[in-house]
C-alpha cells in the first residue's frame, strides 16, 4: 500500500509541477484558469489523502517524509492564502483575482521539484 501511495504522491509532485509552471505563466494570477483550478483542487484533495495515509501506513525510516513534507507545504499554503486573500476585500467578493507574488511562485516550484526527486527516490530504495 505503501508504494501506492508513493507512486500517486509521484504523480502528483509532476501536477504540482505543472500546477506551478502555470502560475508562473499566468505572472502570479490565480484568477479563472480552470486547469490551475483543477491542479489545486487536485492537491487539496491529495492533501486529505495523506493525512489519512499518515495514521494508516506504516512508514518506515525516512519515508514519512514524504507525507510529511506533502502535508507541511499544503499548511503554509493555506496560511499564505488566507493572508493574501484578507488583505484585499475584492478577493473575498470575486471582484479581483488572487495575485501570488513571484518570489512565492519561485518558492512552489522549487518545492515541487524536490518533493517529485523524493518521490522517486523513495520508490528506488
Amino acid at each position: 500500500m505503501i508504494q501506492l501511495y508513493l507512486s500517486s504522491s509521484l504523480i502528483i509532485g509532476f501536477i504540482i509541477i505543472a500546477d506551478a509552471v502555470l502560475l508562473y505563466k499566468n505572472k502570479g494570477v490565480f484568477g479563472k484558469n480552470k486547469l490551475l483550478t483543477l491542479t489545486t483542487n487536485i492537491e487539496f484533495i491529495w492533501a486529505i489523502v495523506t493525512i489519512i495515509a499518515l495514521f494508516k501506513l506504516d512508514f518506515s525510516q525516512w519515508l514519512i517524509l514524504v507525507p510529511s513534507l506533502y502535508i507541511i507545504h499544503n499548511i503554509i499554503g493555506w496560511i499564505y492564502g488566507f493572508y493574501l486573500t484578507s488583505k484585499s476585500p475584492e478577493i473575498l467578493e470575486g471582484k479581483a483575482p488572487i495575485i501570488t507574488p513571484m518570489w512565492y511562485v519561485y518558492f512552489c516550484l522549487s518545492y515541487s521539484i524536490i518533493f517529485t526527486v523524493i518521490c522517486m527516490v523513495a520508490l528506488i530504495v
